[in-house]
């Protein structure tokens, strides 16, 4: 169907949404044909209205007793909705219009599975398995089969289940989804890549058996053959929202920044994209890195719009407004950021820094203190507040948070940073000796001395010691 042709389906079943709606307010029951019903219960379940679905099915039924459609919506939305008795009460009268009918007995299985009747299931798919020989029917039996051997703890034998599911058919999505997504089933994932790959072998242009075996690269941490496979997904269907948005997802997270903006662009295009809170964070994460700030600011602020309770967008804000030295504004979305649950110690260390920029000295030192004290091992914060206690020539009070934080723990960030703090105090001696001890138990990190003072790149006992313990 096109493009024009789905907009027009589209406006089409609004208009007769808004026409029921609006004949039910004013206490009128509609005659509608079976088509219409079904248009309205498929709008309201993809809304996820299932009350005013029920609602449609007891008066589609009421005009159209004898179609067992309307049944099967019945029992699909009180399992939803868990009305085991209603859903149970639904099957019954769907197996007295249409007891031989396959798609009845399989809604029957997946109703009772749903509400734990594993006798009654077994029984009923056993029958099945007698009776079905066509592929695609026995590969949604293996799917039931495998979700009653894993209430059994019999995991391995619902893998391999599973496992029959998607070879005897490969476009069975639910049993992907729960080879994929289900924790249990993690031990098994190198099988289970095993077997993804011998079905892109058999059908090269599958893009649901190249989309899970991204997945499955993914949650085993093979971020490169993840992004391969994804990439696949992506080149068979260049429109489907799932792939776009997890290609675009990995890009990002192996910092293929620009290529990730492209696919998150062509995402938000497709008429079923969703512009989540996360994907704006990301978006305006990518601009952020590439340095295009004002992008990256209206993308901010649009995530802080989504979720106005979250402190991440607040804090990029302050990230990127602090970036063009805009000191005062970068300060009031801290200010926002750290008013938040949840928020990390680098807010309060961003929002001191700002502070400090302005002259606002006392704002700025309980901000230094908040940090201090809301991550005790923050050797950023207690560097950078000691560096601003010398710029107020309180140079004792620099040394004294330095040495009160050695004492309770130490990293590469504190050690090189002590050595800085040191040196700006005119302590050159004690310096050195820190200087050594720092190469000596952190030898691979020794640029973060410069840093924190860029102009040690030139002193000559500081690099004479370097190459001495080097």
């Amino acid at each position: 169907m096109s493009r024009r042709n789905d907009n027009q389906r589209d406006q089409g079943i609004q208009e007769l949404v808004t026409t029921y709606e609006s004949s039910r307010t004013n206490g009128q029951q509609p005659y509608l044909s079976e088509e219409q019903f079904d248009d309205l219960l498929s709008y309201y379940y993809g809304t996820e209205d299932f009350e005013a679905a029920l609602e449609v099915c007891d008066l589609a039924l009421g005009q159209f007793r004898f179609t067992p459609d309307f049944y099967k919506w019945k029992a699909v939305i009180h399992k939803i909705l868990a009305q085991e008795e209603d859903a149970l009460s639904a099957l019954d009268q769907l197996n007295i219009y249409a007891p031989h009918d396959y798609e009845v007995k399989l809604l029957r299985i997946e109703v009772l599975a749903h509400f734990e009747h594993a006798d009654e299931t077994r029984e009923l798919l056993d029958q099945l398995l007698e009776e079905c020989e066509e592929d695609h029917q026995l590969s949604i039996l293996a799917y039931y089969d495998a979700v009653l051997l894993a209430r059994e703890g019999k995991i391995a034998d619902a893998f391999q289940a599973l496992c029959s599911s998607v070879r005897l058919d490969n476009w069975q999505e639910v049993a992907y989804e729960e080879l994929c997504h289900e924790p249990a089933y993690s031990a098994f994932y190198a099988k289970l890549v095993e077997v993804l790959r011998q079905l892109t072998e058999r059908d090269a242009f599958n893009d649901m058996v190249w989309y899970y075996l991204g997945i499955v690269y993914d949650n085993m941490g093979d971020d490169v053959s993840a992004l391969e496979a994804f990439d696949y997904a992506r080149s068979l269907d260049d429109e489907h929202p799932d792939y776009l948005i997890d290609y675009a997802d990995k890009l990002f997270e192996l910092e293929n920044y620009q290529r990730a903006l492209d696919f998150y662009h062509r995402y938000l295009k497709l008429p079923e994209a969703f512009e989540s809170f996360d994907t704006c964070m990301r978006i305006g994460s990518c601009y952020q890195q590439l340095e295009q700030i004002e992008p990256a600011i209206q993308v901010f602020l649009r995530a802080s719009e989504l979720n106005p309770r979250s402190y991440e967008s607040y804090q990029h804000l302050g990230e990127c407004l602090a970036y063009k030295e805009q000191w005062g504004k970068a300060a009031y979305y801290y200010d926002q950021a750290v008013s938040k649950k949840n928020h990390p110690a680098i807010c309060w260390l961003g929002l001191a820094c700002c502070r400090a920029a302005i002259s606002e000295f006392q704002a700025a030192e309980r901000a230094f203190i908040k940090a201090t004290e809301h991550t005790s091992e923050f050797s950023d914060a207690y560097i950078t507040y000691a560096i601003f206690l010398i710029e107020q020539g309180r140079e004792l009070d620099a040394l004294s948070i330095v040495e009160e934080a050695r004492s309770d723990f130490m990293d590469a960030t504190l050690a090189y940073g002590s050595v800085a703090i040191y040196c700006l105090c005119n302590r050159k001696k004690h310096a050195l000796f820190l200087l050594a001890e720092a190469i000596e138990e952190f030898p691979e990190s020794t640029d973060i001395l410069f840093e924190w003072y860029p102009e040690l790149e030139d002193d000559g006992e500081i690099q004479a010691l370097l190459s001495s313990l080097s």
